[in-house]
């Protein structure tokens, strides 16, 4: 490398440091005064945990209006049943408290995924405080930890699943790997099952995928874990599989202006046409199994799951912008093969030019933020799509190279 290389690369990682330090100061009030966080979408999920312990309906929309701390707004909560027994356990707590607990939490568990998508992808062990930087710069992170989300913990699913994946291909075949593994991998399905639109392209190659290898253990477990939680949480309240699917029919997903391509159709061609949001979805479903059959034989999770996270989304029916959290594989990934070009002496203007555009499409997601709603970041997505196979193409074209 160039000094002229080297100099560019301290700068840029100097920017990145810079802006983790102001994010920490940012956060600084929320993490040393509980009280001073403001009304967001934990309110629902407190809400709702308290609400089931005391036996009552945590998805009725007027009961969680009646909360202290003016916590929550209509809808309430939409997420499914057996999500409930993970905010249960803070329901027994204060709001602040419990909403504490939880921001933490998520920053522990966005370091953890830091660490295990790092150790995955083989970066360098002493680089890997880059994969912090780059999880607490990534602007979506940033607002789901802001909002109190559950995407962290869908994260913290797609990383963990992955982590076990890669650690059966290399100590055993897909179906004779421990039974230990297995659980912790059908806990991990229960994670992301959380919010499983976001994610249709995972589950439909899991399936394809355990068909392939007949391998149902761990998805057997998942299915486990998740009648454990909805039976978990019935014990407080009988009803609430109705009380859910009432809540959802109430408030359909027809109502929501999010930032996904099927509400931009409908914008354009009816509002009323609620079949446009499906459209996507359903373009995304024929690209894959193209895809699929394309790469079957060589399918390995932890290669082609970045992809499939940005197309995922791209397409999904329905999503926000701090969902996008999920995409964070891809983003590791792209960033062990520029370091690694980095170590071989191979970095240029290219690889800084996508260091800086990382930089500039966060920069003014936050920024615009400030001034728009959700329902204008539709560029957001597929920004994050060009930047990968822009990336994952640089570095083939460098791996090719290097070998020619």
């Amino acid at each position: 490398m160039t000094m002229r290389n080297k100099i560019w690369y301290r700068i840029v990682i100097w920017l990145l440091l810079i802006s983790s330090l102001i994010l920490l100061l940012y956060l600084s009030p929320t993490l040393i005064k509980p009280d001073n966080l403001a009304a967001d979408d934990f309110g629902h999920f407190w809400a709702a945990g308290w609400l089931t312990i005391h036996g009552q309906n945590p998805y009725d929309p007027s009961l969680i209006m009646e909360m202290p701390y003016q916590v929550a707004r209509l809808p309430g909560m939409l997420n499914p049943p057996w999500a409930l027994p993970l905010v249960m356990i803070l329901g027994w707590l204060s709001y602040p408290v419990s909403r504490m607990i939880w921001l933490l939490g998520n920053i522990a568990i966005l370091i953890i995924c830091a660490e295990w998508l790092w150790r995955i992808y083989k970066g360098s062990p002493r680089a890997r405080w880059l994969a912090w930087i780059l999880v607490f710069t990534f602007t979506p992170a940033i607002a789901a930890l802001q909002k109190g989300q559950f995407t962290p913990l869908v994260l913290f699913g797609l990383v963990g699943f992955l982590r076990v994946i890669t650690q059966s291909n290399t100590e055993t075949s897909p179906r004779n790997h421990p039974w230990q593994m297995s659980v912790i991998g059908g806990c991990m399905l229960a994670l992301i099952a959380i919010k499983p639109q976001m994610l249709y392209l995972f589950w439909l190659a899991y399936l394809l995928w355990c068909l392939q290898n007949r391998n149902w253990r761990i998805p057997f477990l998942g299915g486990s874990v998740v009648v454990l939680g909805t039976g978990l949480a019935m014990i407080f309240d009988h009803s609430i599989i109705a009380q859910y699917l009432q809540n959802i029919t109430n408030f359909p997903l027809s109502e929501w202006a999010t930032p996904t391509i099927g509400s931009y159709l409908r914008q354009i061609f009816g509002l009323e046409k609620f079949w446009l949001q499906f459209i996507p979805p359903g373009l995304g479903c024929i690209w894959f199994l193209y895809y699929w059959f394309r790469k079957r034989n060589a399918w390995r999770w932890e290669v082609e799951l970045p992809l499939l996270l940005l197309v995922s989304m791209l397409t999904s029916p329905y999503s926000w912008t701090y969902d996008l959290i999920v995409v964070l594989p891809a983003i590791i990934f792209a960033a062990v093969k520029i370091h690694t070009h980095f170590e071989q002496r191979v970095l240029d203007g290219t690889d800084i030019f996508i260091i800086v555009l990382y930089g500039v499409f966060n920069i003014l997601n936050i920024i615009l933020h400030t001034r728009l709603n959700e329902f204008w970041f539709g560029w957001l997505s597929p920004m994050l799509l060009v930047w990968y196979l822009f990336a994952n193409k640089r570095s083939s074209f460098i791996s090719t190279e290097a070998v020619a």
